[in-house]
């Protein structure tokens, strides 16, 4: 039987996700991290309920010198990780860039 248009879509954001997360990861071995910060942000904005690609994002944006949204990334990282029960990152470490950025974010 044919698949719903709406359950194609979401195949094809979670294949266009994984290939946007896959190339910003490519960018961060080339130290290319603006380039690694738009790929990853085009990731969640398809998949913004992957845990994952909230903590890429937030890692990148904190390495071209955008601590606010870096901490608020951090932070959806650490809900849908909590939420999801499973990571491909150290949530302890997400907690630890959170603690350090709200010192830093006024």
């Amino acid at each position: 039987a044919e698949r719903p248009i709406a359950a194609k879509e979401v195949d094809r954001a979670r294949s266009v996700g994984l290939t946007l997360f896959t190339l910003g990861n490519n960018y961060i071995d080339q130290t290319r991290w603006p380039d690694a910060q738009q790929a990853f942000f085009q990731a969640y904005h398809l998949q913004p309920d992957n845990p994952d690609y909230a903590y890429n994002l937030a890692v990148a944006l904190e390495h071209i010198g955008q601590p606010k949204p870096a901490l608020d990334y951090y932070r959806r990282a650490a809900q849908l990780a909590a939420a999801k029960g499973r990571t491909n990152f150290s949530t302890a470490a997400v907690q630890e860039r959170i603690s350090k950025l709200e010192k830093v974010v006024r």
